[in-house]
């Protein structure tokens, strides 16, 4: 679902602002951003992080790359809802999509 919407928006013929992706149900030291057509983990929580199979971008999830490092970033797989656990904690992240208002269409 993630991935059709990120496609709608890139290929709108319309002469609008891009749309913005926030995250939110990550802990407060944990900061995703979508830039240059992916999606970054920044981990600045003194613990690893836990990244659920699903957003993990190797074919063979193992347990060497299903975290990210204390004071790491990574590149993960867009997806709109996944899971990350430090720590004992599970949490549910979410991306949320707005779409700017003002928009000029071409034609």
């Amino acid at each position: 679902m993630f991935a059709t919407l990120l496609l709608l928006a890139a290929t709108a013929t319309a002469s609008c602002p891009q749309p913005l992706f926030e995250f939110t149900g990550q802990p407060d030291c944990v900061t995703l951003k979508f830039e240059d057509g992916k999606t970054h983990v920044t981990n600045a929580c003194q613990h690893p992080i836990l990244i659920d199979q699903s957003v993990q971008l190797q074919k063979t999830a193992s347990a060497a790359n299903a975290f990210v490092q204390a004071q790491t970033t990574a590149e993960i797989r867009d997806l709109a809802a996944f899971t990350l656990g430090m720590d004992g904690t599970l949490y549910r992240v979410v991306a949320l999509i707005s779409e700017p208002r003002a928009c000029k269409t071409a034609g």
